[in-house]
């Protein structure tokens, strides 16, 4: 054949697959105009404008297409629209079948009425939509045009042996965790939108890549396995440059590292090419050294996941990508320096960009911050032992900086409002924006800050003669609501001379040395309601009418000079508390009045192995809901007055005595419980 009879015959293809579209609104029309839509509209007395408009918006779409047929060829976005208005076209076809089916069935329910009694129910749209499973004898029917299937991973559909209309099929999903074998003559469908989660690639033509080359996917596709691709030609024949419905697209290799062929690699990738109406793109493992000059040539991408492509040296200029939003990188061990080049353009480059994250970037040295984020407002970056160079530096605050195990570190902090850093070396922070700091620190240095509402600091020792904090100035902090110091070797005390209006929870845990609570909180801290204290040995008693009137919820864990009988006075006159949890407290009984308040709903006591019985001072709680009593093993008492009434909720494990005096019916204390809702008695 001659190259004018190659280009006729061209061209008739191209005028043959856009005509689809315009001669099924032909057949919309004329569905539109029979009698047993018009009859059906009649007796079920159905709106019709609802008709009217339907025809109207057919007329419209016939109208542009004519148009559209002729710029198709000059304008590939023209085409894209034309094959979207075919679909559209095909569900209103459908539309418009299911309704005349179901006016002749209507009609034949009531002839069937004149002869029987009773009522008839059919269901509508059964042959149409249908789903096949394995072992199911239901066959397929002639009218089905929506066909799905689920298999399991070793199981094939290779075809559908029914008298099926096939050329009616307009979609055909195939759900099965490892896709290896396609039916035949998909692709000769050319109605048919194929849908699949997943494809894996195997050896041979009969299961290979070049079996999706026909059809036409749609949504989102992860193919498996690329490293079976023994040609890179047949990668190409895969055509998902054509696959203009494939919004979202995972390639993956699985491999051992230690045999690659890296010039392969590249041009398989570069054989798979995506349609350019690609939205979210993941790529997995690649053993190339460079990625392919069309990965940032994808002008609607909004999501790139590159992940495990060890072999990688450097990366393309992601920073042309017009609409992405959503970056990131993770096991590039070949990357050392992030240049220039990875910005494309330092005018316009990352426009759209609101999230980027790096991490288990192990070689990653430099990172050269010539460029601006100007959208940036989540940036991560994990496990980049050897990074030294600059972050960037954003005009506005990121939402959130999140930094771990970038222990070389000693650059400035990019400006943030909610900062999490863990083991990140001397990295330097910008105090002025931070709302939220979650840190932890072997140094730190406390700077005066009226924005900080959330403090949580963790310190990590880095030797023994290590020097830490031993007066924390809460005074520093005047807009704070929520502070956390943990593992703090010498703090003793926190210090505050001024009202904090703002402060709500205040923990401290495991500070050995801490010793004593700010003087006078009830004036200073007015709106604490949230005090943990755990594992401080050396706290002090409370003072009586220390506390402030506002403490709703109080841990005591393992304050060995805490005494109970401390809290007798301590809780005095405060009638908001309604939880209180104990632990690891040296007492043999709850006996002195004064020690619970009265306002109690929730009491928790756990891991007090001296403790032998439960007393007056617990049946008093009028208002308790919720009582939980955990490995405490010595204790075998309830009170002898019984449990309030209040109580919906108990709980109590490990605690043997305890669990046989409450046995059901033959527990001496099996009376004082029984009328609880939620009783759990474990061992």
């Amino acid at each position: 054949m001659g190259k004018k009879g190659k280009k006729c015959q061209t061209l008739k293809y191209r005028n043959t697959t856009a005509n689809c579209g315009i001669r099924n609104t032909k057949v919309a029309f004329q569905k539109l105009a029979s009698p047993q839509i018009l009859d059906f509209f009649r007796v079920r007395k159905l709106d019709q404008k609802l008709l009217f408009k339907l025809e109207t918006k057919l007329h419209s779409i016939h109208s542009l297409a004519d148009d559209a047929e002729r710029k198709q060829f000059t304008d590939p976005h023209v085409r894209s629209w034309l094959l979207k208005v075919k679909n559209a076209v095909l569900d209103a076809e459908d539309l418009l079948d299911d309704i005349q089916m179901l006016s002749k069935r209507e009609l034949d329910d009531e002839t069937e009425s004149q002869a029987f009694t009773g009522c008839t129910c059919k269901y509508v749209g059964g042959d149409i939509y249908f789903r096949w499973e394995v072992g199911q004898k239901e066959k397929i029917q002639k009218e089905t045009r929506h066909f799905s299937v689920e298999l399991d991973s070793d199981q094939n559909f290779d075809g559908f042996e029914t008298p099926c209309n096939t050329e009616r099929l307009r979609t055909f999903m195939r759900t099965a965790n490892n896709v290896k074998k396609m039916p035949m003559g998909l692709g000769k469908l050319k109605n048919l939108i194929v849908l699949m989660e997943s494809f894996n690639v195997g050896h041979g033509k009969e299961f290979g890549i070049q079996q999706l080359g026909e059809l036409n996917l749609d949504g989102s596709l992860s193919i498996g396995e690329l490293q079976n691709i023994e040609n890179s030609v047949d990668a190409s024949e895969a055509y998902l440059k054509n696959k203009t419905l494939l919004v979202k697209l995972k390639l993956q290799w699985r491999r051992n590292w230690d045999s690659i062929d890296s010039k392969k690699e590249e041009e398989v990738i570069k054989n798979l090419q995506p349609s350019e109406n690609l939205k979210e793109l993941a790529i997995l493992e690649y053993g190339g050294k460079q990625f392919p000059n069309w990965l940032h040539s994808l002008p609607y991408l909004v999501s790139l996941e590159l992940n495990g492509c060890k072999s990688c040296e450097r990366l393309p200029p992601l920073g042309l990508l017009p609409f992405l939003e959503d970056l990131s990188i993770d096991g590039l061990d070949g990357i050392v320096s992030i240049d220039a080049d990875f910005y494309g353009s330092n005018s316009s480059s990352f426009k759209s960009l609101q999230r980027l994250v790096f991490s288990h970037m192990r070689q990653w040295k430099k990172w050269e911050c010539k460029g601006v984020f100007p959208r940036l407002q989540y940036l991560t970056i994990t496990s980049c032992p050897k990074l030294k160079g600059e972050l960037p530096k954003q005009l506005i605050p990121l939402k959130t900086l999140y930094i771990r195990d970038c222990q070389q570190l000693e650059a400035s902090a990019p400006r943030a409002l909610d900062l999490m850093l863990y083991d990140c070396g001397k990295l330097h922070l910008d105090w002025a924006t931070i709302k939220i700091l979650t840190m932890e620190a072997s140094f730190l240095e406390i700077v005066w800050s009226n924005t900080i509402e959330y403090l949580c600091i963790f310190w990590k020792s880095i030797s023994d003669d290590c020097v830490s904090l031993r007066i924390f100035p809460l005074d520093f902090f005047p807009t704070l609501k929520r502070l956390e110091l943990i593992g703090f070797p010498n703090l003793q005390m926190i210090s505050v001379d001024h009202i904090h209006n703002h402060l709500e929870r205040m923990r401290i845990i495991k500070c050995p040395k801490f010793e004593s609570l700010p003087a006078n909180m009830h004036m200073l801290l007015p709106s604490l309601n949230d005090l943990n204290i755990e594992q401080c040995p050396k706290l002090e008693p409370f003072i009586e009418g220390a506390l402030p009137s506002n403490l709703k919820i109080i841990t005591l864990n393992n304050c060995s000079r805490l005494l109970v009988d401390s809290l007798k006075g301590a809780f005095k006159d405060i009638a908001s508390i309604e939880r209180l949890f104990i632990e690891k407290v040296d007492v043999e009984c709850f006996s002195d009045e004064g020690v619970f308040p009265l306002s109690l709903t929730e009491l928790y006591i756990r891991d007090c192995p001296n403790l032998e019985k439960l007393d007056y001072e617990v049946s008093r709680l009028s208002s308790l809901q919720s009582l939980t009593l955990n490995k405490c093993p010595n204790l075998q008492y309830l009170p002898k007055q019984g449990l309030p009434k209040s109580i919906s909720y108990l709980y109590i494990s490990s605690c043997p005595l305890l669990k046989q005096r409450c046995q059901k019916e033959r527990g001496e204390d099996w009376e004082k419980i029984s009328h609880i809702q939620r009783l759990y008695i474990l061992e």
